[in-house]
């Protein structure tokens, strides 16, 4: 049988996820498991592994059985590839881990994390917890925060000038999120390291008047200036 249909009838056990005794025989058999588990496919214009298809359909005893017959779990979950999301954007650089939280399977992203090892941190633009944050993913801040794998005031955007979650969506009018980061200990006055900007600052920019009184009733600074001496209000 040649690597073509090892590799077909693999993505078919994978995508199925109810023959696990099946998976887990073929895995055994073959002669290069870590080829296999790297390889990617195409398939809808998207680009995916093993790993990732997986996540895409929930499947976490199929990720389970997947990580362990890796050789290199770390090298296998950092993989990306190309996915269509949930918005119906065609996504690059994803991940697992950011496939099954785009999904909403959060069980096989707690595989992903305690088991692979996958990094919050690697987004396909930035880390997940600002990833979510942008795209008003509360179920996926929830499960991060929640699980404590973010560190909420740690976790910042990777473009200048670094913005933290509780920064963005506050300048993205996202109240929810914003009451439920300060509920959860988001430093309230937390300034990027450039412009001085504060999540009141950004609200009061944007308009944002509900997460002006929401943030000035949990205690924000309205005398911090920003770096070019204004202050949020």
């Amino acid at each position: 049988m040649d690597n073509r249909t090892v590799n077909d009838e693999l993505y078919s056990i994978v995508y199925q996820g109810d023959i696990l005794n099946e998976l887990d025989t073929r895995l055994k058999s073959l002669p290069d498991i870590d080829k296999t588990l790297n390889f990617f496919y195409e398939r809808d214009n998207q680009y995916i592994n093993l790993l990732m298809l997986a996540a895409l359909h929930g499947h976490d005893t199929v990720a389970h059985i997947l990580l362990s017959h890796s050789s290199n779990v770390k090298h296998l979950v950092e993989l990306t590839g190309i996915v269509y999301g949930t918005n119906g954007i065609r996504t690059f650089h994803t991940t697992a881990l950011w496939c099954a939280c785009d999904r909403g399977y959060y069980t096989v992203a707690r595989i992903l994390i305690e088991v692979g090892r996958a990094s919050v941190y690697h987004g396909p633009r930035n880390p997940l917890l600002i990833d979510a944050t942008i795209n008003e993913r509360f179920d996926t801040i929830q499960f991060l925060i929640e699980n404590g794998y973010v560190d909420i005031n740690r976790t910042k955007e990777n473009n200048h000038p670094k913005y933290n979650s509780l920064m963005i969506s506050a300048a993205r009018g996202h109240t929810k999120i914003v009451a439920y980061l300060l509920e959860k200990g988001a430093k309230i006055d937390y300034k990027t390291r450039i412009y001085n900007d504060t999540a009141l600052g950004c609200a009061a920019m944007h308009g944002h008047l509900a997460i002006v009184q929401l943030l000035c009733s949990a205690g924000a600074s309205t005398n911090m200036k920003n770096s070019i001496g204004e202050t949020p209000l």
